[in-house]
């Protein structure tokens, strides 16, 4: 049988938080609180030790706290609660999706309390536009980086006119619509032959992935690509892949 070769697009990011305080001594009683987005991704746990060696490094007071599962908005608005209870003098967040993110944020700042956003789920215009002002705002230009991934496509895929698996990632994400977004955009000028067999939400979820993309196999084995908004859904893509006695590009 003819090995099928596959490409699989993983989007991985990785950025360098930088903090920094003012050297008196009521700057050394401040505490800072990041909430983030759940551990069971790998990227986020490294996020997790460069925040807290950051704060070692600044000699500031901070506090890390991180949902179980990305699928729970009551979970993410809870530990928001929790946050704000303890009146740190800053919020620093990775919201789940655009709403659940905006409320945390402005039930703080009604209380006084600095926010800022991390990994730029929330764009300064849509914040602004909520009535929230962001202290700062540390991010990638994720439409590039859907871009970046489509420019794989021509360079890696002989045919002229592949076949296209696209897993977005959970419904509300700024972050996954962006990379979706810029990947569409790109694939229209560097692949205009190409079809997208299906854009469908995997909710950032390794098995949910790996469900979807041997579905799309079954109905389609002649699949030439699978875009993934995130690294887990990359994972579980292959894996189907692989089930299926595929190669991988």
């Amino acid at each position: 049988m003819t090995k099928h070769k596959i490409i699989i697009s993983i989007i991985n990011l990785v950025f360098i938080l930088a903090l920094s305080v003012c050297a008196s001594a009521a700057a050394a009683g401040e505490k800072y609180i990041f909430i983030l987005s759940s551990l069971a991704n790998p990227y986020w746990q490294t996020v997790k030790h460069g925040i807290e060696d950051g704060g070692k490094e600044a000699d500031i007071k901070l506090t890390v706290l991180s949902a179980t599962s990305d699928l729970t908005n009551e979970e993410n608005l809870n530990l928001c609660q929790s946050a704000i209870s303890q009146n740190p003098s800053i919020i620093v967040l990775c919201p789940t999706t655009t709403a659940v993110g905006l409320q945390c944020l402005h039930e703080a700042q009604s209380k006084g309390i600095k926010v800022a956003v991390l990994d730029a789920t929330i764009s300064v215009e849509q914040a602004k536009k909520a009535g929230v002002n962001l202290s700062f705002s540390v991010g990638t230009d994720n439409v590039k980086v859907g871009a970046k991934a489509a420019d794989l496509v021509p360079a890696s895929c002989q045919n002229t006119a592949p076949k296209i698996l696209i897993l977005e990632g959970i419904a509300g994400s700024l972050n996954s619509a962006n990379r979706v977004r810029g990947f569409k955009e790109e694939l229209v000028r560097v692949s205009p032959h190409a079809k997208i067999i299906s854009s469908i939400s995997a909710d950032w979820d390794r098995l949910r992935a790996l469900n979807i993309t041997a579905d799309t196999l079954t109905r389609t084995p002649d699949l030439n690509v699978v875009f993934a908004a995130n690294d887990v859904m990359a994972l579980g893509a292959v894996e189907a892949v692989r089930a299926a006695k595929k190669t991988i590009k």
